[in-house]
């Protein structure tokens, strides 16, 4: 597909110098972010998030978990007191 852009004259140069930096012609450099923002997020394609769940669903989630931990909760090491000054 070819597109005809109508840049400002201060637009296409800073445009253009961000291209060469990257080694790259002023129309590659339009290409590439073309198709970085049609895939989002940076080029990266995003995860789609599952729904939330219902109210009944989220209860039926809770019923199912609630007081289920089977199991010691373990209370790791202490480390000594901090010695600080008093506040004033």
């Amino acid at each position: 597909m070819t597109i005809i852009l109508n840049l400002a004259p201060d637009v296409e140069r800073t445009l253009g110098e961000k291209a060469a930096r990257t080694g790259q012609t002023l129309e590659g450099y339009l290409e590439h972010l073309a198709e970085r923002d049609a895939r989002g997020n940076n080029g990266v394609e995003q995860a789609v998030s599952p729904p939330p769940p219902s109210p009944e669903e989220w209860r039926q989630r809770i019923l199912e978990t609630a007081g289920k931990w089977q199991g010691e909760f373990e209370r790791p090491e202490q480390g000594e007191y901090e010695q600080r000054e008093p506040l004033s």
